[in-house]
């Protein structure tokens, strides 16, 4: 056992070094009933090995309002010293969110934020990576002024 400590402390530090970065958030398939948020990741490897991520657990916040979470279903490989792009999906309905809409609309600028983690695969089995990412945006101009 003694023998696996420097490696799983080498597979700890290596998936640390990763870099996720919630890219931008896309409205999809917009009906009376709600629409689909599309949230794109970048994750970043800076290590000399590939990782897999195991599944990716999220959730979707507008405004400090969850929006929805969800999970990955299928594995994401990032090959060693490069990146890969992820999207990730929640139906929302706008029946849930139609209050803090109007919010939005009235304070004229909108925070969104993708928490969660990812579960990294290694060879001594999985570790954990939590993220907290935030990114302001501002959904659309006012009497013409930004």
């Amino acid at each position: 056992m003694l023998l696996f400590s420097p490696v799983s402390c080498s597979l700890k530090g290596a998936v640390k070094k990763c870099s996720f970065k919630a890219d931008k958030i896309t409205i999809r398939d917009l009906t009376n009933d709600g629409f689909k948020a599309v949230v794109t990741f970048k994750i970043k490897n800076p290590n000399w090995i590939g990782l897999t991520v195991e599944q990716l657990e999220y959730s979707i916040l507008v405004n400090d309002k969850e929006l929805g979470s969800g999970k990955t279903e299928s594995r994401i490989s990032i090959p060693g010293r490069g990146k890969t792009t992820v999207d990730v999906s929640v139906d929302v309905k706008l029946t849930e969110i139609s209050g803090s809409l109007f919010k939005i609309f009235l304070a004229g600028k909108m925070e969104y934020q993708v928490k969660g983690k990812a579960v990294f695969s290694t060879l001594l089995g999985n570790v954990e990576y939590p993220f907290d990412l935030i990114k302001k945006i501002k959904p659309f101009k006012k009497n013409g002024v930004s």
